[in-house]
């Protein structure tokens, strides 16, 4: 199997509160995007979306069991800009594995975390 890009599909019942989110407080760029669906591109290669569950046949996980996890190489300008815009990320950590990292949630519950090497 060769694997061009990779999209992850959060399914949600907080739906225009969570397009909110990564529309407005992570400003990520969006390529595709309608009443229902927003296709945010991550990187060149990878993208995350969301869908309104009262428009899909599936059900919002509501967080449990998932951790978006974002490599990034400005952690603490990220992690100031996110507690500018209210978001309430945890503080940074030393990492057992090395590096450093912070998580927040999104309006639905996921987790998420920024991490450097």
């Amino acid at each position: 199997m060769k694997i061009e890009t990779a999209n992850t599909i959060l399914y949600c019942d907080n739906w225009e509160e969570t397009a909110a989110f990564y529309r407005d407080k992570l400003a990520l760029p969006i390529l595709t995007a309608n009443d229902w669906f927003i296709e945010f591109q991550l990187t060149p290669a990878s993208c995350l979306s969301i869908a309104d569950v009262r428009r899909t046949t599936q059900h919002s996980a509501r967080g449990a069991g998932i951790t978006l996890t974002f490599k990034v190489n400005n952690l603490e300008q990220i992690w100031k800009n996110l507690a500018e815009k209210n978001v309430e990320p945890d503080p940074i950590r030393t990492c057992k594995m090395g590096g450093q990292a912070f998580f927040f949630y999104d309006p639905e519950g996921n987790r998420l975390e920024c991490w450097t090497t």
